[in-house]
């Protein structure tokens, strides 16, 4: 009988995951300058023979802790300590650039959104 509703549990733990990947963010943060909706469960977006991976980026206050926290919710994000971006971080801030083309990449930029001291999350472009 415990192992029945252990079985039961884990298969809907598992069906609530997989579903997540396709989830849409019906209230969007202001704080994230483009639609992330727009993107598929592997976090890309564009036409069926084109789609692509995008960039993001946005600052955090320049301490370790923080760092902790923004890698907590997104691996990809990298930290650039002497950039200010197109974001424009200010000297007591760190650059962060994430990485759609994972799962979950919706609900970890909304997330990161969420954080009070992130201000501003926008597409980043590299030439």
């Amino acid at each position: 009988m415990a192992i029945s509703r252990l079985c039961l549990l884990l298969l809907v733990c598992l069906m609530l995951n997989s579903s997540c990947a396709n989830q849409k963010i019906i209230n969007l943060s202001p704080k994230i300058s483009f639609d992330i909706n727009e993107l598929d469960k592997e976090g890309l977006i564009g036409p069926p023979d084109g789609k692509v991976a995008l960039s993001y980026e946005f600052c955090i206050p320049a301490d370790n802790q923080y760092v902790n926290e923004i890698r907590a919710i997104d691996p990809s994000v990298k930290i650039h300590k002497k950039s200010k971006g197109r974001v424009t971080c200010s000297k007591m801030e760190w650059l962060c650039v994430g990485d759609s083309h994972q799962e979950n990449a919706t609900v970890k930029i909304q997330r990161l959104a969420e954080l009070p001291y992130v201000k501003r999350i926008q597409r980043a472009y590299f030439e």
